[in-house]
């Protein structure tokens, strides 16, 4: 199972630049630590997306907590569970 993470702006593009560069900084520690597998933006939104390994609830929550984005209540999170019926046999979650 993996968690899907929408993280949709409340503010200004200008505010969100401000904190882009620390917001890339936890991405890409999540994504050492094996927490993310990927992290972009969504084209045509304003909005993001992260696709997760954790499906712990609390943990999950204490790791978006930390986001810059989060900190500074720059975005609405949306989490769904995904589970995969089918995959490519590369793809190992």
């Amino acid at each position: 199972m993996l968690s899907c993470i929408t993280l949709t702006y409340k503010v200004s593009d200008e505010i969100i630049r401000k904190h882009l560069e620390s917001h890339k900084t936890w991405l890409k520690e999540n994504i050492d630590l094996g927490h993310f597998i990927f992290a972009g933006p969504i084209e045509n939104e304003n909005a993001g997306f992260i696709l997760s390994t954790l499906v712990n609830k609390d943990h999950l929550e204490d790791v978006l907590k930390s986001d810059p984005f989060v900190e500074f209540d720059l975005v609405e999170i949306e989490v769904k569970k995904l589970s995969s019926i089918i995959r490519n046999k590369n793809f190992l979650f």
